[in-house]
């Protein structure tokens, strides 16, 4: 018996499918066991399953309870839902999707160890108003100096409004000399993006990298996120094509072209390509 159960984990374990399926069912279940101060283990209850036939179609069951929404159901996600907006985007990375390649589930292997030790979370792409009283832009330079001088631009030319030009060039020349800026003098940077919590804003860092970034701009995230890839540190697949605005998208709407901006345009298209993906990863999971 103990070398029939050996078999059965050992041909889970390598067949692709079957891991990204358990591997998903046992970090959402344990997420909730966590929550509630106990512990989920879902192994054994799948050994008492006769076929894996049976285990597929308990395992296909359980991730589509998690992935299968409506329209509605999905524009409704974001920072505020977070579980359920955990989970969905945990799926878009464990069994990715594109429609060029329609998704081959078992060419694919999530590494669940790294996402598990690093404890990677939901977090905001475009960031909330900081608690920090510093912040480094200095990867967000031209940015931060453009939105500057608009402001400069649209000043008057009252004794008021000449204070606060005098006060924005000299803040220009802060963010030239890459100074820590006072999170207060830029405020308005943060009212960019009307609400920072919608699921288009939404992806999955590694505590390490948001302690790093989490007060961050797009630009500075997207260059500490390269330096781990490029490290070949493990960095989720949807994240990076997130950062990189490679996502495809069919709807009538595109990334915008700047690499270093996230833009309320680009979380309307992450928005639309995250629906198109679950569309395609539903079918596929339906088919498996």
């Amino acid at each position: 018996q103990i070398e029939h159960i050996y078999k059965r984990l050992k041909s889970w374990y390598y067949d692709n499918l079957f891991y990204n399926l358990i591997g998903y069912k046992q970090v959402v279940s344990n997420y909730k066991a966590k929550i509630n101060e106990g512990f989920s283990s879902n192994i054994k209850d799948l050994l008492s399953k006769t076929s894996n036939a049976k285990v597929l179609e308990i395992l296909q069951d359980f991730v589509l309870d998690k992935v299968n929404k409506t329209e509605e159901e999905i524009n409704k996600l974001g920072y505020k839902k977070y579980n359920e907006t955990f989970f969905l985007l945990l799926a878009i990375n464990v069994f990715p999707q594109n429609h060029t390649t329609k998704g081959n589930f078992r060419n694919y292997r999530f590494d669940f160890y790294s996402f598990i030790d690093e404890e990677w979370s939901l977090e905001h792409i475009f960031p909330q108003k900081p608690n920090a009283s510093n912040l480094d832009v200095k990867d967000d330079k031209d940015w931060v100096i453009q939105k500057i001088q608009e402001k400069i631009n649209a000043l008057t030319i009252s004794e008021e409004d000449q204070l606060a030009e005098d006060n924005y060039k000299a803040l220009i020349k802060e963010v030239q000399t890459n100074q820590e800026i006072d999170s207060t003098k830029i405020d308005f940077l943060f009212d960019e993006i009307e609400d920072v919590d919608v699921l288009g804003n939404m992806a999955l860092l590694s505590s390490g990298v948001n302690s790093a970034l989490s007060n961050g701009f797009f630009n500075t995230k997207r260059k500490i996120l390269l330096r781990k890839v490029n490290a070949g540190s493990f960095v989720p697949k949807h994240t990076i094509d997130v950062f990189s605005k490679m996502l495809e998208v069919k709807a009538d709407v595109a990334f915008d072209n700047s690499l270093t901006v996230w833009s309320m345009n680009d979380i309307n298209a992450h928005l639309e390509s995250i629906k198109e993906n679950v569309d395609l990863m539903v079918t596929k999971l339906e088919e498996a």
